[in-house]
């Protein structure tokens, strides 16, 4: 079992996993009206991915998306920031206490504490509804609630968008956003739109560090991305609750958590299904999260 806060990946927008439906009792699997995966290799900052479905998984682990060199990205772009607002030094809401449990990781660590969210400053998000499926609305409202409760951290909606989702998001849009670090973006997309979604992946999710000076590193945005088809077929055949264990997963990798390896945990990187809420290890893991440093200079 792993300790709290070891690292599982270090790249500046880390979706760790995507989630591949269990196969309904009463009809096939979704993959079967796909052509049959193959092995896909990305080059991306000269790394070089690949994903590969273990056996009976349910979690396809891709591996960091690096879209770009962490330490080339922050010099390059430094310029390209929004204006210091100077946030708060008191947490918009109370901390939240979990019973102690080692069955988390954390996506990033910097001097062995976990990067998080400032505490001090809201979550903004939007939604491209675009593929969206029926109810897909609220299956996120339902999912981002779940996270603030189980963080701590205030998350606050913005409304629709039609900015598509990226690989490379910027995570600085004054034309679209004003002058402020875009706000997370979840997003329903197909295959078509983004390759990542070959075979049965069907979410991905991460978020954005930046660190300046002496400041602790902090997440100032991040993306869920949903297939929305393979959402929709999932729903026609009763199966909502998996599309909200997709969404819930994803959005505990936006705020900073990997996988577990406790099967009891949403956050394990495989499941059969029937894991439907975060786990013990999850709670723990999402509690220290949402108890990071207030972060001011950004």
């Amino acid at each position: 079992m792993s300790q709290p806060g070891r690292e599982e990946v270090i790249e500046p927008w880390q979706d760790s996993a995507a989630y591949r439906p269990p196969v309904p009792r009463d009809g096939p699997a979704i993959a079967t009206a796909r052509p049959p995966r193959k092995r896909a290799r990305w080059i991306t900052a000269g790394i070089a991915l690949t994903l590969a479905a273990a056996a009976g998984a349910a979690y396809v682990v891709t591996g960091p998306h690096s879209f770009a060199s962490l330490g080339a990205q922050q010099e390059a772009y430094r310029h390209h920031w929004p204006t210091p607002h100077r946030g708060g030094t008191e947490r918009l809401a109370p901390a939240v206490t979990a019973a102690p449990d080692n069955g988390y990781t954390a996506t990033r660590t910097e001097g062995g504490v976990p990067v998080g969210y400032d505490p001090c400053d809201a979550i903004h998000y939007v939604i491209r509804e675009e593929n969206a499926p029926a109810g897909g609305d609220k299956m996120i409202e339902d999912a981002v609630a779940k996270t603030a409760r189980a963080t701590g951290l205030v998350f606050i909606y913005d409304g629709t968008t039609e900015e598509p989702p990226s690989a490379d998001r910027e995570k600085y849009q004054p034309g679209r956003y004003g002058d402020r670090w875009a706000p997370v973006l979840i997003s329903w997309t197909t295959p078509d739109e983004m390759p990542s979604f070959i075979g049965d992946a069907a979410g991905f999710g991460g978020s954005s560090p930046v660190q300046s000076g002496q400041a602790p590193w902090v997440y100032v945005t991040g993306q869920v991305q949903m297939d929305g088809p393979a959402a929709g077929k999932l729903i026609d055949q009763g199966s909502s609750a998996e599309v909200e264990a997709i969404l819930l997963h994803e959005m505990g990798h936006v705020v900073g958590l990997g996988h577990a390896e406790d099967k009891n945990n949403l956050m394990y990187r495989s499941t059969d299904g029937t894991v439907a809420d975060f786990g013990p290890g999850d709670l723990a893991g999402l509690a220290k999260l949402g108890n990071g440093p207030c972060v001011p200079e950004y």
